[in-house]
């Protein structure tokens, strides 16, 4: 083992926090523009995810307000969405696991899917992680043909980490799409961090491929893979 891969969201950090932050500035620019308070609106957001899941929130919400038919404002919320600049915290034991993979002599990089200019706004808010990974591979800055399950990225990273893709593990916490293709790229993969949530009603059940590993608690990783190393020597 040369090189650890990590997902982003709900694996290093809770992805909720930047869905309600977004929520929050959406209602800050919506507020002067409909006649209704920040909080009201911002709880409404939040309403609606959890009813109904992620999608057409914004027209859902300006068709309630009495603007069913204004396009340029939808884009508009979905816009300052993307674009808020969020307060993110990673999980506990997340930096010190970095700190104790590097210290043990091991690069460390990261594989995501997602609009590339939030999640690049996202690992800014978490400078201090990002400042631990010695690469980042975004999928939407390769294409839609490369993201997950595709095993291209987690070939890509591997080679920018100069690591064969034997010699790597990928850590994420979503069976859907995280494994199949790092499996298929040659990587051991290890679960950890949250069941996707996006809303409607119920936290995600998840289905799909099992990790090879799965973890409860981040602070656990580095001994698991420090063990590895210490077994192949």
């Amino acid at each position: 083992m040369k090189g650890v891969l990590f997902d982003l969201d709900d694996t290093l950090y809770p992805e909720r926090s930047f869905v309600d932050g977004g929520f929050r500035a959406v209602a800050r620019f919506l507020a002067p523009r409909v006649g209704r308070s920040a909080p009201s609106l911002a709880a409404r957001l939040v309403e609606l995810h959890d009813r109904d899941g992620r999608g057409r929130l914004f027209d859902t919400l300006l068709a309630e307000l009495g603007r069913p038919d204004d396009p340029d404002l939808v884009l508009a919320c979905l816009l300052v969405y993307r674009t808020h600049r969020p307060r993110l915290a990673p999980f506990p034991g997340v930096e010190e696991a970095l700190d104790a993979l590097r210290a043990a002599g091991l690069r460390t990089g990261l594989v995501s899917d997602g609009h590339a200019s939030v999640q690049r706004c996202k690992l800014r808010a978490l400078g201090p992680v990002a400042r631990r990974l010695d690469v980042v591979v975004l999928t939407d800055e390769l294409g839609p043909d490369w993201w997950k399950p595709s095993p291209a990225p987690f070939r890509v990273a591997c080679r920018l980490l100069d690591v064969e893709s034997s010699e790597a593990a990928y850590v994420a916490n979503d069976r859907r799409k995280d494994f199949t293709g790092a499996r298929q790229a040659g990587l051991l993969t290890i679960r950890c961090g949250l069941r996707p949530d996006e809303g409607g009603g119920t936290m995600e059940t998840v289905r799909g491929e099992e990790a090879d590993i799965v973890i409860g608690a981040f602070a656990s990783l580095p001994e698991l893979i420090i063990r590895s190393l210490a077994a192949e020597a």
